[in-house]
């Protein structure tokens, strides 16, 4: 089947959900609705086969042994590597470290640029950013004596995709000036489920100055969305594997090869090296230099067959899914009075995520009441507390959809919802 039939196909989630083990559980006594994909996706049986597979037959070291175990294991491991790299639409599997997730990669970047970065430079962030994507450049900046510059890009109610999106541009533009090292950003935010204009972004930022650093926060988006690093534009981009049907502890850090051997190791030790003497070392050649320590081969071959599941079923149909369940869902929230969406309402450059809250009702009273009718989602400041203080909001209410979901549970969501907000007022 050719890629362009496998984009135009229609997604069917229930075809889709036979290969997931998890969903045929019940939560509290009734089926599963899980609206938690935001945070963790699940796993398909192709995921968890990969990973038994080789603990069961291949399970070794990499790149120490010559035993048929560990050339076996390593194999993989590099073969996981450029199955990645393609995914990413990287130039060469070379560009691609493997990380614990996003979190790990960012602070591997916050190391790693310290040199790059002196008293008085500056970095641009804003105040959409999940804490991996600011907490790491506050120390950092603490550290080195520069200015974290955070802008303001909270969205406005009634706001569209499109004015939002001219709004984040003008802020990055006016922000610039000749101190600024790295600009730092998210893809897709994990509270409204907006898309960052982040191509446009990398022709504002390499306009005012080539060797200004930008960083891509994929994590939300790498799911999602077709990531071809070629047009986007970055220097650095950062991934977590469980978001996107991989296990737990495995992600990626992505660099521009240019920039690789400018970029210090943020972890050394064992397996990154070419020599040790004592009064010094000698780190072994990308990608291995930031890779220090036993890697997570397992997690790395899980989520190289989760990316082959991903590219299956066809990451332009996933995203449309997303988009569909979103716009049903919108349409029957904005019917609940007192009910307010965070962020743009169109379905235009989104994703499947819709954060709300609902004046005099507690996020966790909500969520706990449709936790007892088996409806999984997330309540809190979902590690986006910058935003939620501008907002003024104590927590939100998210659901999040992948393509397993169905109009179905977005129909059982929202007749149980509009039944916990009568027993909470």
């Amino acid at each position: 089947m050719s890629r362009k039939n496998k984009i135009n196909q229609k997604l069917d989630p229930f075809k889709i959900r036979k290969d997931f083990p998890i969903m045929g559980r019940d939560i509290e006594g009734s089926p599963l609705v899980y609206f938690d994909n935001a945070a963790t996706s699940q796993k398909p049986k192709q995921v968890i086969d990969a990973i038994t597979e080789f603990y069961s037959k291949n399970n070794a070291n990499v790149h120490r042994g010559i035993h048929t175990l560990s050339e076996n294991a390593t194999r993989q491991y590099e073969e996981s590597r450029t199955t990645l790299a393609k995914f990413l639409g990287a130039n060469s599997p070379e560009e691609l470290i493997f990380t614990n997730g996003t979190t790990h990669s960012v602070n591997h970047l916050s190391v790693g640029i310290k040199n790059l970065l002196s008293e008085g430079d500056e970095i641009i962030t804003s105040n959409l950013e999940h804490h991996s994507n600011f907490v790491p450049w506050q120390r950092l900046c603490k550290e080195r004596g520069a200015i974290l510059k955070t802008i303001d890009i909270t969205p406005e109610p009634n706001e569209t995709s499109s004015d939002y999106s001219k709004k984040i541009l003008d802020k990055i533009e006016r922000f610039l000036s000749k101190k600024t090292k790295l600009v730092t950003i998210s893809h897709v935010s994990n509270v409204t489920g907006s898309i960052i204009p982040i191509k446009e972004i990398a022709s504002i930022v390499k306009g005012s100055d080539e060797n200004i650093l930008l960083l891509v926060d994929g994590a939300q988006s790498a799911p999602h969305i077709p990531i071809n690093m070629r047009s986007l534009g970055c220097d650095f981009f950062v991934f977590s594997g469980h978001k996107m049907l991989g296990p737990m502890g495995i992600g990626g850090l992505w660099i521009r090869k240019n920039l690789m051997e400018k970029i210090e190791p943020g972890i050394v030790g064992g397996g990154m090296i070419e020599k040790v003497s004592l009064d010094k070392a000698v780190w072994a050649g990308a990608p291995y230099r930031y890779e220090a320590g036993t890697p997570n081969v397992a997690g790395a071959i899980g989520l190289a067959a989760a990316v082959k599941y991903l590219e299956s079923v066809g990451m332009r149909e996933i995203n449309n899914h997303g988009r569909r369940l979103a716009k049903h869902t919108i349409e029957l929230l904005e019917q609940i009075a007192g009910l307010k969406i965070i962020g743009p309402k169109d379905d235009d450059n989104r994703i499947g995520l819709i954060s709300f809250y609902v004046e005099g009702t507690h996020p966790h009273d909500i969520a706990a009441i449709l936790n007892s009718k088996g409806i999984a989602v997330r309540a809190g400041q979902h590690c986006a507390m910058p935003l939620h203080t501008e907002l003024d909001l104590e927590a939100s209410t998210r659901a999040s959809f992948y393509l397993y979901n169905t109009n179905e549970e977005v129909d059982y969501f929202y007749r149980e919802l509009k039944t916990a907000l009568k027993v909470l007022k």
